[in-house]
């Protein structure tokens, strides 16, 4: 497996701005550069026109519209672009062609069962999958599995190819500044409109007893005041979650599991058969749902349901509104241990120790209507009504790390007992992995090699000073409007 054709650079460099592959992708991403570009124009016109009035008078009437576009053609533009990286890794497949690749490209489906109108889709893509051709069953020793393969090392192993580094500015980063920059105006009106509100021109307005005219004002008040604090503190919070993982993988360094030691560790390998087979999944706990090899899995069941709302509209006429929504109303999650194995040799892991894991993106999904004669449906759901509800149709999604995937980790190893049935004269026999925390980095257990974990990193300027001078900057609005009512 000489991949030595289709090295990759792995220094993203400082600014990231990638055009997607797909062709759907690219006409999202020009749709949303169009939009956004819309929003900006309608912005800085408006602020012409005040200019040119002299006359500085924001209003929600003239902020939203720009605002509205601005959200809407970022968010087109972050969810259609990948990184750079993502896009490297992604040619590369279509060039080496590795076995999941093949399977998906060449096994995805979108089927119908004739007899209950079900609907089955497979995705024909993995950012998560293979970058690099791995060993196939037929190389694997099930003798002893603990044993260096013949070729060494995996070719997608970060001891070969190195660790990514994200791009100091990506689209993301470019797009979130944009955005806080031009809703500066809508925030600084939208605190102080809260700041200013008083008690008695709100009661004129409402009719309501003076108990829940008090508890509407204080809400509206000082969530006004306070709620883009509390998004902006959120938006900080779970990028510093990102921003944690992303700095474990990047500065711990990746052990070869033929010279691991006990303690914390860092592995990426292949996922191969223990001793024993995984069971066999039963989707929805259907037998015709059926999958085989996963070591770690989980399955949703969700029905979606229309209910019908009286609403009243501005005349005071009222009119029946249909609203429909999924909801979840079974799931099951299960874990069998496996070997990893990175060519150096192979370790036990018990996967159902790490809280922390990451599966990529749903193996299969079934859909199907409600179908009121078929008992398959209504082994758990015996009516066609959910809380005054009617089900319309039923979704299953499946998620999982399948024998033979990539696997990265950070976990704990440590002493195992022998309780296999043969004896090796591997040391790394000796040893297993569980999902405790190390002194340095949490434990995770992830679907994908090291650099399909990191494809869609960023750098620590997008993800925590870019959220954090943005909460700076809002809280320092907000202090200014409090002292200001208060003086």
């Amino acid at each position: 497996m000489d991949n030595t054709s289709n090295k990759i650079n792995l220094d993203a460099g400082f600014l990231d701005f990638t055009v997607p592959l797909k062709f759907w992708s690219k006409v999202i991403w020009i749709l949303g550069i169009i939009i956004f570009c819309v929003g900006l124009l309608v912005q800085i016109f408006t602020f012409n026109n005040m200019l040119f009035t002299n006359k500085l008078d924001f209003t929600f009437e003239n902020l939203i519209p720009p605002l509205i576009c601005l959200i809407l053609g970022g968010a087109l533009i972050v969810g259609s672009a990948p990184t750079q990286l993502q896009r490297r890794l992604r040619e590369i497949r279509r060039n080496t062609k590795p076995r999941d690749y093949q399977i998906r490209s060449e096994h995805s489906k979108e089927i119908t069962n004739f007899w209950k109108l079900e609907w089955i889709h497979q995705p024909s893509s993995d950012d998560r999958g293979w970058v690099y051709a791995a060993p196939g069953p037929n190389h694997w020793n099930k003798t002893y599995r603990y044993r260096p393969d013949e070729s060494g090392v995996l070719d997608e192993h970060p001891t070969k190819i190195g660790t990514p580094k994200p791009a100091e500015i990506s689209t993301y980063g470019l797009i979130s500044m944009l955005l806080i920059l031009n809703s500066i105006p809508f925030i600084i009106l939208f605190i102080s409109n809260g700041s200013t509100l008083e008690y008695l021109e709100w009661k004129q307005l409402n009719n309501d007893d003076l108990k829940a005219t008090k508890f509407k004002f204080t809400i509206l008040k000082y969530g006004q005041i306070f709620l883009p604090v509390v998004i902006s503190f959120i938006w900080l919070l779970v990028s510093l979650i990102k921003s944690r993982k992303v700095s474990d993988t990047l500065e711990t360094p990746t052990s070869l599991v033929r010279s691991m030691a006990v303690g914390s560790v860092e592995l990426v390998g292949q996922v191969r058969q223990w001793v024993t087979k995984p069971p066999t999944v039963y989707v929805g706990r259907d037998k015709s749902r059926a999958v085989q090899d996963l070591i770690s899995w989980k399955w949703t069941y969700e029905i979606l349901v229309e209910t019908k709302h009286v609403v009243t509209d501005k005349n005071g006429r009222e009119r029946i509104e249909k609203r429909r929504q999924w909801h979840q109303v079974d799931r099951d999650s299960g874990n069998h241990p496996y070997v990893l194995h990175d060519g150096t040799g192979g370790v036990l892991i018990q996967p159902n120790t790490f809280e922390d894991q990451n599966l990529g993106q749903y193996i299969t999904k079934w859909e199907c209507p409600h179908n009121v004669h078929d008992f398959d449906l209504f082994r758990e759901i015996l009516y066609a009504s959910w809380n005054n509800g009617k089900i319309l149709r039923h979704k299953w999604i499946l998620h999982g790390l399948t024998i033979g995937d990539p696997c990265y980790l950070i976990g704990f190893a440590e002493p195992r007992d022998n309780d296999e049935e043969f004896v090796s004269d591997v040391q790394n026999r000796l040893l297993e992995v569980t999902g405790k925390d190390g002194t340095t980095a949490n434990s995770r257990l992830e679907r994908g090699s090291e650099i399909a974990v990191l494809g869609n990193s960023r750098s620590n300027f997008e993800y925590l000073l870019i959220p954090g001078m943005n909460l700076v900057i809002i809280s320092s609005l907000v202090m200014y409007f409090i002292i200001l009512n208060v003086l």
